[in-house]
């Protein structure tokens, strides 16, 4: 014989869910007067976009910057190589005279 399933706990997530409606419908959206949730709502998400843009700057700059950086350290070391090959061949040649 199986167990009898208990319907207390749907009915209690629906007695919530009623409340929460109410409560909202109270206060929130549902009125006459303008709503102040989906504003506020806005105005976080426009807020954690800029912070995020900022982030995004600020790291492209870095980026950018390492790039910069990196080419000129490439540019120096080839006149460096370059210096050390026209150095071998001087010493190459000043040994045979």
């Amino acid at each position: 014989m199986k167990p009898k399933k208990s319907r207390v706990m749907p009915a209690g997530v629906g007695l919530i869910g009623l409340a929460l409606a109410v409560a909202y419908g109270g206060v929130g959206c549902a009125q006459s007067r303008p709503c102040l949730i989906i504003p506020a709502q806005l105005e976080l998400a426009k807020s954690r976009r800029d912070k995020a843009k900022a982030a995004y700057d600020e790291r492209l700059e870095e980026v950018t910057r390492a790039l910069n950086n990196l080419e000129a350290s490439r540019s120096r070391l080839d006149r460096l190589e370059e210096e050390r090959q026209e150095l071998w061949e001087l010493l190459g040649d000043g040994g045979a005279q």
